[in-house]
């Protein structure tokens, strides 16, 4: 049998829906669920400050004479 234009495109459309299609479902949209309840939340740990040592001058390069 030969198919010509909107037949081919039936038949395509036929064939995916018989052995489904390659792309992954959609995922949920709106508002994410957040922290599970009963998870304790603790508070991010704080660091104290390391400051840099001061750096002493640099010395010129004799010059050879």
């Amino acid at each position: 049998m030969r198919c010509y234009g909107v037949a081919v495109i039936l038949e395509a459309v036929a064939m995916l829906g018989a052995i489904g299609t390659p792309a992954l479902p959609p995922k949920p949209r709106g508002k994410s669920p957040g922290w599970t309840p009963g998870k304790l939340r603790l508070r991010k740990t704080r660091f104290s400050i390391v400051k840099k040592t001061a750096t002493p001058p640099r010395q010129k390069p004799s010059v050879a004479v």
